[in-house]
């Protein structure tokens, strides 16, 4: 060369020139450097450095149209890769006409993407053919061999999708994917034995598979393996708890095993992700008459169909309810319209002719029996009284996922609502010198306090925040069944049994509390240790006795006002509701006093028994 220092002694020189996210290392600067400066007689008059800034600026020259270059065609991958199935074929031809023989990979690529294009706008012949194109480049792209399976799949020819997605698991054996899908060509071509084992295999390689749950599921049940596939259903459902198949698949599982309850909670589940859904609403018909509720039947078949009147079989379980329900002519109705819809369905055929006789014999019936002489009609009937419901059985509200809300539920809620925002606004300006509602707060408080200490016989602050709640609340949820329409949730059997509950666990709480884990334990041998069976069976029947005593209670008074209500009419039984005010109040009383003598047996302040 011409002998002149090394650049690297230059100190300000950079090791890198930067380009973007390209470096261009300065080795090659100062290659093409010393080629000028021996080739250009500029540089002997311009000395070297101009010459190493000249190369840097032709080198940013270079990775800037490097830099256009690549966004383009970065633009065009982007394109080929996106939603729209138009513009992602207009890309993809772009890279396969202009990708140069030894651009392999984006050919393949962009074949693939382009029959994926094709498969989304139903051209599934033209999808197959760039697949083809692609798989002649790479035989073993296992990406192109399960989506060519899939397109086969979506074709019907089995055969074809289950070859190509075997292919594909040998390219890679670790594919969920592929096992899925040539699971689902199996269970779509009867073989559920293989289907199966592959769906095992797709869950072995990714647990999160929620489809290869539901479609396990599905093989079992057309094995007749229904526990199986009701467990399948469920995992698939906490991996997807919105999809509304699942839940109505599952919901026919549970209607097959005669779980009509669960069936209905799974279609009411199905309804709430998918509101038009026919098929949902006429299954929970079927199971609401497979109960009985035709009323409730009814209304879900003409839901299913108002979404689909083209439901043949809609009409047919209507036209069922209807007859099962008495009213034979608008079966006949509902039946001949299943008949328009399906001149074949041998059932409605079958359900007609039945129908038309009981209706031409109830016609015949009164003709038959009536005299010459016109007979004046008789009287009408009273309508008869509804009976009153079981106090066992509580009205369903809705339902919150699986958990039936009752109606002593929602009143029970509105109840702690209620007392709880009295309480922040009787509480909320609390003074030393107490106006009208705070003395009468104080007065509620201090009376409950004194007569908790009377009983425990020690500092009853301890215990005053569960024993006043617990009074509090039962005189407002007693007298809660006087106003009108209401019903005191302490008189169904659920709220009683969840108070005492409370109270069974509190007890033990607070006896831990005060003596210790095994002072506590050692109290229920005394005296002796021969009352051991007596004082754990007394723990159970004295929680037993405390829910029905104000159960029965309730329950009671508000059976006996409904009843002279009946027979007497609305004013009479006013002396009764002063009584049950009454009643109501002590039975709160006793209740919490109960549980107060508890507490303080197992505290030791008060002789067991």
């Amino acid at each position: 060369m011409l002998g002149w220092p090394s650049t690297r002694a230059v100190p300000w020189v950079p090791t890198v020139v930067p380009c973007g996210t390209t470096a261009v290392p300065l080795r090659l600067v100062e290659i093409v450097s010393e080629l000028v400066g021996t080739f250009s007689f500029s540089a002997r008059i311009f000395g070297r450095r101009c010459v190493i800034a000249f190369t840097r600026a032709l080198a940013g020259l270079l990775c800037i149209l490097l830099a256009a270059h690549a966004f383009a065609a970065g633009d065009r991958t982007t394109g080929c890769r996106g939603a729209d199935p138009d513009e992602r074929i207009a890309a993809c031809t772009e890279i396969i006409t202009t990708a140069g023989r030894k651009a392999k990979r984006n050919r393949i690529t962009a074949y693939i993407n382009r029959g994926a294009a094709y498969r989304i706008k139903g051209d599934l012949d033209r999808a197959i053919a760039d697949l083809d194109k692609a798989l002649q480049l790479d035989p073993r792209s296992a990406i192109g061999l399960a989506e060519r399976a899939s397109i086969y799949r979506a074709k019907g020819e089995l055969e074809h999708a289950i070859s190509d997605y075997g292919r594909a698991i040998e390219a890679q054996p670790q594919s969920a994917a592929a096992f899925y899908g040539r699971g689902e060509a199996y269970r779509a071509n009867d073989d559920l034995d293989r289907a199966i084992a592959d769906y095992d295999k797709a869950l072995q390689l990714d647990e999160g598979l929620a489809g290869a749950y539901g479609s396990r599921a599905r093989a079992f049940l057309g094995k007749g393996e229904l526990d199986k596939a009701l467990a399948d259903f469920t995992e698939a459902l906490k991996l997807d708890p919105r999809s509304y198949s699942l839940h109505i698949d599952r919901g026919d599982i549970h209607s097959s095993k005669g779980d009509l309850d669960q069936a209905i909670a799974d279609y009411d589940e199905a309804i709430e992700y998918d509101p038009g859904s026919a098929s949902a609403y006429n299954k929970r018909g079927l199971a609401y008459s497979a109960k009985g509720e035709f009323d409730n039947a009814i209304i879900d078949f003409s839901k299913a169909i108002e979404l689909d009147p083209t439901i043949a079989e809609a009409f047919l379980d209507r036209a069922n309810a209807y007859r099962s329900n008495g009213d034979p002519a608008q079966a006949r109705r509902d039946l001949e319209a299943a008949l328009k819809l399906d001149p074949e369905l041998a059932s409605a055929k079958e359900a007609l002719d039945e129908v038309n006789k009981l209706i031409a014999k109830s016609a015949a019936s009164p003709t038959a029996a009536a005299p010459v002489a016109p007979v004046a009609p008789p009287a009408q009937a009273p309508a008869p009284r509804s009976p009153r419901p079981s106090p066992l059985k509580s009205t369903v509200l809705f339902h919150s996922g699986p958990v039936p809300i009752t109606e002593p539920v929602a009143i029970t809620w509105a109840i702690m609502l209620l007392v709880s925002v009295a309480s922040f606004l009787f509480t909320r300006r609390l003074q030393l010198d107490p106006n009208r509602r705070q003395a009468v707060l104080e007065l509620v408080v201090t009376g409950i306090l004194e007569q908790i200490e009377d009983v425990v016989r020690r500092d009853g602050r301890p215990f005053l925040p569960l024993l006043g709640t617990l009074f509090i609340f039962l005189v407002v949820a007693n007298l809660s069944g006087l106003l009108p329409g209401g019903e005191a949730p302490t008189s169904k059997l659920e709220t009683p049994a969840a108070l005492a509950l409370i109270v069974f666990f509190s007890v033990h709480f607070f006896g831990v509390r005060a003596r210790g884990v095994a002072g506590y334990l050692a109290s229920f041998a005394e005296p002796k240790l021969i009352m051991l069976p007596l004082n754990i069976v007394s723990e159970v029947t004295r929680t037993f006795s405390l829910m029905v005593r104000l159960f029965g209670n309730v329950m009671s008074g508000e059976f006996v006002i409904a009843l002279v209500v009946g027979l007497a009419g609305l004013f009479v039984p006013i002396p009764l509701m002063a009584l049950e005010v009454l009643v109501g109040i002590v039975q709160a009383y006793i209740f919490t006093v109960l549980a107060t003598v508890f507490i303080g047996a197992a505290i030791g302040r008060v002789e067991k028994g």
